[in-house]
């Protein structure tokens, strides 16, 4: 925003030399004033704008506080990518820039008198704009830090990641027939070279289809030893190849940048991470103290909401097929066990002494394992039911 702003008080200026002052004040609405009230109006827009910045910035800042010791600090990633705020800031450094730029080109000699009207008036019209933009960064902000548009937000991302990582059951059910005629298929990377971890950190992303097509390519099969949401430590197996790989130097480059680290997880890979951005606010919920157990359980109906969609899907194939269908990637998914513990454990244990938290938590589990069909995920879940019915019944002694 801030670069398109100084194309447009360039091009403007550019426009401003061309138009006859004679049409100008035929139009009318364009501003025909001299170049005294030129400086005037900009320099005000231009002062002003920038304060407000100022102060947007602070409040931006001040709700960022308060959400990391509420919500906690995991959050503060769906408050740092918020599209409203990042338009409120780039309306008015853009507003600011233009200002500027357009105020060095007013002359006021009388040999040399020049006053761009249409960029004045422009800067007039982005000024008019930025009030408009701050009424709605006051409404944005007092919503933003509400609890409930807080675990909306967060929900709809956990929402988004269950779509991304559990497919369709017809798509995973011929992956998995796909599968069953290699049964020998895992046991051939375990003999092989393995490619050490280059850094340390978490793990974000696998390029799948680079995996895929690396090893197509070098016709060998890739078993990757951590997945999205593992720490990480240089030196760490990262992946293990099948016996008589050639695994040059070129090879190890192109096979480790395929992964993507970062200094804190993400959910786009990571459906466990995911499930405890929303179980942390209700951890936080049920501290002694904030003790709001109606949070507490607006979180439990929304990990409720995402388990069932869950059942509804099936979890990624752990391998992956060439268009000949030989075995060529081996990877790592979040296991159903992992899953349920993120959503529920933390919670049910923060909850050990609350029987009304613990009875919704309860009913809900049971509510999922009803639609379930899964085995592996109604295991999962029938041992967070009978850990919570335990934990209701010592509530009641």
């Amino acid at each position: 925003m801030a670069l398109v702003s100084i194309v447009l008080a360039l091009g403007l200026v550019q426009i401003d030399q061309v138009v006859s002052p004679s049409l100008e004040r035929k139009i009318g609405w364009i501003y025909s004033g001299g170049p005294t009230g030129a400086r005037a109006v900009l320099s005000t827009i231009a002062g002003s704008v920038i304060t407000v910045a100022g102060t947007t910035f602070s409040v931006t800042i001040a709700a960022l506080s308060l959400a990391s010791s509420q919500f906690g600090p995991r959050l503060l990633r769906t408050f740092r990518r918020d599209l409203g705020n990042q338009i409120v800031l780039g309306t008015f450094i853009s507003t600011f820039l233009y200002c500027l730029l357009v105020l060095r080109t007013v002359r006021g000699a009388e040999q040399q008198r020049y006053v761009p009207g249409l960029s004045v008036t422009l800067g007039v019209v982005l000024a008019v704009f930025s009030l408009a933009v701050l009424i709605y960064f006051i409404h944005h902000t007092a919503a933003s830090i509400q609890v409930s548009t807080l675990i909306d937000s967060v929900s709809r991302d956990l929402e988004c990641t269950i779509e991304d990582n559990f497919p369709a059951r017809g798509k995973l059910r011929e992956e998995e027939r796909s599968a069953r005629q290699n049964p020998t298929a895992l046991a051939q990377t375990q003999d092989g070279e393995t490619i050490p971890v280059p850094q340390r950190g978490y793990l974000l992303h696998t390029d799948d289809r680079g995996l895929l097509a690396l090893a197509e390519r070098n016709k060998c099969t890739i078993q990757v030893c951590c997945r999205p949401g593992d720490f990480v430590v240089a030196g760490m197996p990262l992946a293990s190849l099948s016996p008589g790989t050639c695994a040059d130097g070129d090879f190890r480059k192109a096979l480790q940048a395929c992964f993507y680290f970062g200094i804190e997880r993400t959910p786009e890979q990571d459906p466990e991470y995911a499930l405890l951005q929303v179980a942390q606010i209700a951890v936080r919920a049920l501290s002694p103290g904030v003790n709001d157990p109606f949070t507490a359980i607006s979180c439990i109906d929304r990990l409720t909401a995402a388990m069932v969609m869950m059942t509804e899907r099936r979890m990624w194939s752990s391998f992956r097929y060439d268009s000949a269908g030989n075995l060529r990637v081996v990877t790592k998914p979040a296991t159903y066990k992992d899953l349920t513990n993120a959503a529920f454990s933390f919670i049910r244990r923060a909850a050990e002494s609350n029987r009304e938290v613990l009875g919704h938590l309860l009913n809900c589990i049971r509510l999922v394992l009803d639609r379930v069909e899964d085995q592996e995920l109604r295991r999962a879940l029938q041992d967070q039911y009978e850990l919570t019915a335990a934990d209701l019944k010592r509530s009641a002694l």
